[in-house]
């Protein structure tokens, strides 16, 4: 689905960070390069980036460069990425840890400085001291900071807090797309680019706890699609007996909202519009995949309620 001049800038910035973790972390680096091939499941960390349905934090940026001049620069995307690269890291070094999924990750949570450091530095390159940009950036980071934090001590969500709070944990993403909107004197956009960005990361982070339910319930993580099924569930009924009578139909419901929101955003180019086709396309592909273990369990639960 990636274009090639996308699929090469993507080795591109993804690959100067991988190289560079040689000059800079000696001592860590072979650690963090097995990680980051893990994680991608190849030899090719940009595969990780390049995934359908991973958050579309590199393609953001170059959207909008392409859509305000045409084309993308691949020097100034080269740095995105290494920049947007550097920040998942960090952010999937922390997450990990705080989540209970780490494996290796506190043996290389040192690492994570110098990936802020890398994410920040790059915009050092385009962006003076004292230009706009640097009161957005830090705005922004901070916003970023404080409702990661905040959810991880949540021990319920329910719709408002999910999209002011939740929802808000991909906003460290705006700031490449700040970047390109300052580069190209369009602050004009912004505004409109937030909004965007916080209504897809609603719908990705819901659809993410939709489908890792099982996972997330066994872990005992709080999720709003979790807490929901806790209020709604029947006296005595197991979440996922909720799940298989209304839960999923509920969550769908919720997710078709959100993309009909994006898709009134008419801001956005016609890649943006595409994306979207391709995700809905997927999820509903999806849906009807799981369509039949669904039944399955309503059909246990009815034959449970008469015994």
């Amino acid at each position: 689905m990636h274009a090639p001049e996308f699929v090469e800038t993507m080795k591109s910035g993804v690959g100067r960070l991988y190289r560079g973790l040689d000059r800079d972390l000696p001592r860590m680096a072979a650690g963090i390069q097995t990680w980051m091939k893990a994680l991608a499941g190849s030899e090719e960390p940009a595969d990780y980036f390049l995934h359908p349905v991973a958050f579309p934090l590199m393609l953001l940026p170059w959207w909008l460069e392409r859509q305000l001049r045409g084309q993308a620069d691949p020097d100034f995307q080269s740095d995105l990425v290494l920049s947007n690269a550097s920040l998942y890291y960090y952010v999937r070094l922390v997450d990990n840890v705080m989540d209970g999924h780490a494996t290796v990750e506190p043996k290389l949570l040192p690492a994570a400085g110098y990936f802020v450091e890398r994410f920040h530095g790059l915009y050092q390159d385009h962006f003076e001291n004292g230009h706009p940009f640097w009161d957005y950036f830090r705005r922004t980071w901070a916003e970023f900071c404080d409702v990661t934090a905040a959810d991880g001590q949540l021990s319920d969500i329910d719709r408002q807090t999910f999209t002011d709070l939740v929802g808000r944990k991909v906003c460290a993403a705006k700031i490449g797309v700040a970047a390109v909107c300052h580069r190209h004197a369009r602050r004009d956009l912004l505004p409109l680019w937030d909004e965007w960005i916080d209504v897809f990361g609603c719908w990705h982070l819901f659809r993410e706890d939709m489908f890792d339910w099982q996972q997330d319930l066994n872990l005992g993580a709080v999720t709003y699609f979790l807490s929901e099924a806790r209020r709604q569930k029947a006296a005595g009924e197991a979440e996922v007996g909720w799940l298989a009578r209304a839960g999923l139909d509920w969550g769908f419901a919720q997710l078709d909202g959100w993309l009909g929101h994006l898709r009134r955003m008419t801001f956005a180019s016609p890649e943006v519009f595409s994306y979207l086709q391709f995700r809905e396309k997927e999820l509903s592909e999806h849906r009807e995949a799981v369509r039949p273990a669904l039944e399955l369990i309503r059909e246990l639960s009815r034959s449970k309620t008469h015994e």
